[in-house]
């Protein structure tokens, strides 16, 4: 479902003539920045993570800011 979503998203881009992405989609998540040194907790094999909603972020001078909400 993910990667039908970013393939829909690139293609209403490029209808609109604005630019895409050339890489691949590689989803993630950020969990911590400048951690150099640090340990994360173990993290159960089986983890489920429900995903009720996703944001588009702008990224400007190490700052995220929320543009739109979905979900």
């Amino acid at each position: 479902s993910l990667a039908a979503l970013h393939g829909a998203l690139a293609d209403a881009l490029r209808a609109l003539q604005l630019p895409v992405e050339a890489r691949a989609l590689r989803a993630h998540v950020t969990l911590a920045r400048k951690a150099h040194g640090a340990v994360p907790p173990a993290v159960p094999s089986a983890l489920r993570w429900p995903v009720r909603g996703y944001a588009l972020m702008q990224s400007a001078a190490g700052r995220y800011t929320p543009v739109a909400r979905y979900g």
